[in-house]
Order: structure tokens, then sequence, then C-alpha cells
């Protein structure tokens, strides 16, 4: 399939049509201008454009396969992104004429996706996770007091004058299969700093919740032992409904993800 690669028109026999050798010049560098405006940094950034003449010169582009390293989206930061979009409608006509490129339609991106262990704590800032967090907070709260195992987990980080947390600090840590949470009541705890540690596995349910498995929490005091925390288990953050999960691995120190993320326009 004739194919674009950022910028370069891949070599042919048959002689292009004039209107394509405009698209060749114009439409890659445009492109790249909206990749680049989709997220807050790139560190590396390469994509590829394929289609046959007649559907680039409507407007359609059939694929564009993308490469990214050290990316930050929407508050994610994802250390490698090898993305399949298909089915892309622009307005192509205002792009010949030097206007900014702009989607006329969603569209699906099939993604495999990254993320180191220091990605994932610098991703707690991003919305969607700063929902999920609050709420599993919330959720601690509201169990705790029938819980023998999560009151003694939490009286760590417990403020013994109310009947809140103080969760200054959340350190993850990845395991295979495995995810450690650290609650630390202080914001810039010290290796002696008091902390509620849970372990859970997570579970992909219906492709767009992740939930808790198995979870159980480590006593802070020796022998540091295992406290099942049965309340937890299935708890639930819902990614929406423009992402759909295939494949979610967690390996020692990174996630390997794989799914569909749907472009708006």
């Amino acid at each position: 399939m004739p194919s674009l690669s950022d910028g370069n028109l891949a070599e042919l026999d048959a002689p292009r049509p004039k209107g394509f050798r405009l698209i060749s010049r114009l439409l890659p560098p445009a492109l790249r201008m909206w990749l680049h405006s989709q997220v807050e940094q790139v560190e590396t950034l390469d994509f590829q454009i394929e289609g046959r003449d007649r559907d680039l010169l409507s407007g359609y582009i059939p694929q564009v396969l993308v490469t990214a390293r050290q990316v930050v989206y929407q508050g994610f930061y994802l250390s490698a992104a090898d993305l399949k979009a298909e089915t892309i409608r622009i307005n192509l006509g205002q792009v010949l004429r030097g206007k900014p490129l702009k989607l006329l339609a969603s569209f699906p991106v099939k993604a495999q996706i990254m993320l180191s262990e220091e990605d994932l704590n610098a991703s707690l800032v991003a919305p969607i996770l700063q929902v999920g967090l609050a709420d599993f907070l919330d959720q601690l709260l509201a169990v705790r007091r029938t819980s023998p195992g999560l009151q003694e987990l939490l009286s760590a980080i417990a403020d013994p004058h109310s009947d809140h947390l103080q969760v200054e600090r959340l350190i993850l840590t990845l395991k295979p299969d495995l995810i450690v949470m650290q609650l630390y009541a202080e914001p810039e705890p010290g290796p002696d700093s008091p902390c509620a540690t849970i372990h859970a596995r997570l579970v992909v349910r219906d492709g767009q919740n992740i939930q808790l498995s198995q979870p159980r929490g480590i006593a802070s005091q020796p022998p540091h032992e295992a406290i099942p925390l049965p309340e937890l288990d299935g708890f639930t953050v819902d990614l929406g409904s423009e992402i759909y999960i295939e494949r979610l691995d967690l390996q020692a120190g990174q996630i390997e993800w794989k799914g569909v993320v749907t472009v708006m326009p």
C-alpha cells in the first residue's frame, strides 16, 4: 500500500497526480503538528501514513502507524506507545489552504503501551486516577469500622483526633501479577515513616473496568504478617467507554497494556 512516512513520499513506479504531490508536502507536517498538540510532552515521535491516492485526496486516511517514546498524555506518563489508528477523516481541503488539521469523526486506535513503575507514580496526577484514588480512600474509610484487619492496618495513618485517614503520599510498586500500594501520612516519607501497605492483583472486567482481587494488608510491625482484606475485594475503577482493555500484564517494575482507545473529534 502506498504510504507517506513523516513527510517523505514512498517511491512508486507510477507518476502521482499533482494533488497528491501537494498532499505529500502538507499532510505529514499537519499531522505531526496535530499529534504534538494532543500530548503534553513527547521525546520521540515517528509516524507513517498509509492509503491510496483517491482515499487521501478525499480526506480519508485508512491507517496511521505511530511510535512514540517518553510521552505524557492527559496526565499519564508512558515510556513507550505503539499505535495503529484507522478510518480517520480530516478536513483536508482546509489543510491544503494552510489551516490546522481537524478530525471530522471519531476513530479507533489500537494501542500497545508500556508504563514503568516511575511512570505509574508520576501518573497519579491524571484526572481519572485522582478520581479512582479518592474513591478508594472513601472505601477504606467506609469499611474500616467493621473490619478488624483494616483497623489494624490503617492505625499507622489514622488521625488520632478525628475519623479521617492521613494520606499525604501514595507510592506504587509493581511486581509480577501484583501491585503494592504504600500509604503514608507524610508527604516526604523516610525509611521509618508509618505506612499502611496493601498488596492486590489487578483484574480486567468487561474491558473497561479494573478491579482489585485478593487484596491483603501487610502489618507494619514484625513479623509483617498478611492480613486478608475481603472488604476491598472487587473494588473497581471505571476507565470509561472510550477505553477498551484487551490485556494488562504486571511485571517487575512495569505494566504492559494492550487495547483500543476511541479518539473523539
